[in-house]
């Protein structure tokens, strides 16, 4: 049996500055980079003739954007979930149906239409892309949903700059985030490189740091442990398992399903957790940490 080869993107747009980042992870080896948007320099970074067994994109895939290629302009409940009240000072994805966000979006797409032919599809996971491999998170996320309330006030505003903040702390000697993600990630938490790698990044060069937490990703939804929120038509958000997220981060998410649920009462939204999904909607909005937890065992 071959190893499993894990890879992750973030999407960027510039034509000018290598503006995507690049990681490819087997359980024995890794390695991150960067590179132009083109798909001649992104496809060359990847080892040739390998297929996927995931891929995790930092940007925004939605459904028809591959086979279809087509581009959707419509708004995105997972992002909208996640855009206001606590997440919203902290760490929001903001929304890409417009104006930066819509540039995001289009990069998004180009990722997803470059590397599907080269993605595997036998995870039992929520998809957007066919039966493709392919899913979606947001690092700032990722590392935000883990954090108490008081390590946010500190930080700047603006999202990119945000990030990076929230890196610095994530890898600070008294905090180590990352190493929390262990015990969720089976064989990969003994992995020679990448630990070492991720609390090492000390360089502000945003585009490798987030490629390396899409890899962190990788990771987790290989060994079937993480949470995807969204729906069939916009897309999900998958980010790390509940076990890890703080309860300010839970009862946030709660309070805007039931909040967008009261707006839009014909809504269902999708939570997922290890593969256990709870489909919400007006009539029964609440979130069953404990059967989803029950079920998964």
């Amino acid at each position: 049996m071959t190893e499993p080869y894990l890879a992750g993107i973030d999407c960027g747009f510039s034509r000018l500055t290598e503006s995507t980042g690049l990681l490819w992870l087997t359980p024995s080896a890794h390695r991150d980079g960067r590179c132009s948007f083109d798909f001649i320099s992104r496809n060359a970074f990847y080892e040739r003739g390998k297929l996927f067994d995931l891929l995790v994109v930092d940007g925004p895939l939605l459904p028809g954007m591959y086979p279809e290629y087509e581009l959707s302009l419509e708004r995105r409940l997972c992002e909208r979930l996640f855009v206001k009240g606590e997440f919203r000072t902290r760490c929001k994805p903001g929304e890409s149906h417009y104006g930066h966000g819509l540039a995001l979006r289009r990069s998004g797409g180009d990722a997803l239409s470059q590397f599907a032919g080269r993605v595997r599809e036998h995870l039992p996971i929520p998809k957007v892309a066919g039966a493709k491999n392919i899913v979606e998170s947001f690092p700032n996320a990722v590392m935000g949903l883990l954090l108490e309330p008081t390590v946010f006030d500190a930080l700047p505003g603006v999202s990119r700059q945000k990030f990076d903040e929230l890196y610095d702390y994530a890898i600070a000697p008294a905090v180590r985030l990352f190493e929390r993600f262990k015990p969720y990630v089976g064989r990969w938490s003994e992995h020679p490189t990448f630990w070492g790698r991720i609390a090492s990044a000390t360089r502000r060069d945003h585009e490798e740091r987030a490629a390396l937490v899409c890899g962190l990703m990788a990771m987790c939804i290989h060994e079937g442990r993480y949470v995807a929120v969204g729906e069939p038509r916009g897309g999900y958000l998958f980010l790390p398992p509940f076990a890890l997220w703080h309860p300010w981060a839970v009862r946030a998410l709660q309070a805007n399903i039931r909040l967008l649920l009261a707006e839009e009462p014909e809504a269902a939204i999708e939570v997922w957790s290890d593969g256990v999904c709870q489909t919400l909607h007006a009539a029964h909005s609440e979130l069953q940490l404990k059967r989803v937890e029950a079920a998964r065992e």
